[in-house]
């Protein structure tokens, strides 16, 4: 009962709009909040919350994450405009569901920020896929996540992705982009460690590209491998272009060009 009160109580100083709780929504797991929304501060549950959140807050809203969160069901589904971020630690962890899914889906303009994401296992995208939109992800550990076809950390189809402060670290795919693959838009990477990641039977150890104009500042990429195909570091295929600028790109292992390697339809250029 007086977990129950706390709660309430916290989330009602959270909550910005709505002026009461006439008409309140159960999100589940002793969360009810106004029937309009825009921001909501979520501590550790299996997961039930922040669906429901996501479902019901206001487009361009925010949700606060605190603690560590087993997530137990389906995958976080976003299909709008908003901000999932975390307050000190929040842990997305799906290693130990029962049912094999990724760990976040985005499509729509979205924001994820200070999360720590991991145990996904999907067919791409094991820790993130995006599908469309515009999407922003800042300060977030991806790691441990498995994504069968490409992308055991991200799969990107985003029109435009911002990856900045983010350590992308021991995801596997089967085949293309051990830590992300892009197979679509515009990408920006500042400031990522990709280090020990995997594509076990193909291209792009740590980052698998086709297709996609990637510029990468100031990120390290070490320590990623392709073991049966090219570019342990990064790969690049099908009309894809990448620029790195003062990047650390070493000491990743492949069957050919241990680092880097672009085809014949693509353009690397390092600065």
């Amino acid at each position: 009962m007086v977990k129950k009160f706390l709660t309430v109580l916290m989330l009602s100083m959270f909550i910005t709009s709505g002026s009461a709780f006439a008409a309140d929504i159960d999100l589940g797991e002793g969360y009810h909040v106004p029937a309009s929304f825009d921001k909501i501060l979520i501590t550790s549950s299996d997961g039930t919350a922040i669906q429901n959140a996501v479902e019901h807050i206001q487009s361009g809203g925010t949700i606060s994450l605190s603690g560590d969160f087993k997530l137990k069901k389906d995958s976080i589904n976003i299909k709008k405009n908003l901000t999932l971020r975390g307050e000190g630690s929040a842990i997305l962890d799906r290693s130990s569901a029962t049912k094999k899914d990724r760990v976040i889906r985005c499509q729509g303009n979205i924001t994820l920020e200070n999360l720590t994401i991991i145990g996904g296992n999907s067919t791409n995208g094991g820790g993130v896929k995006l599908d469309g939109g515009t999407v922003k992800i800042i300060s977030c550990d991806i790691h441990g996540n498995t994504g069968v076809f490409g992308g055991g950390g991200i799969h990107s189809q985003a029109k435009t992705l911002e990856l900045t402060s983010c350590d992308i670290s021991n995801n596997s795919s089967m085949l293309a982009g051990g830590g992300i693959s892009a197979i679509s838009g515009t990408i920006t990477m500042t400031s990522c460690n990709f280090t020990g990641n995997e594509a076990q039977y193909s291209y792009g150890g740590g980052i698998g590209v086709s297709g996609s104009t990637v510029t990468i500042n100031n990120c390290k990429i070490t320590g990623n491998s392709a073991p049966q195909s090219n570019g342990g570091g990064i790969a690049l295929i099908s009309s894809a272009s990448v620029t790195a600028t003062s990047c650390d790109i070493s000491e990743n292992t492949a069957s050919a060009s241990a680092d880097v390697y672009f085809d014949n339809t693509s353009a690397y250029t390092a600065n």
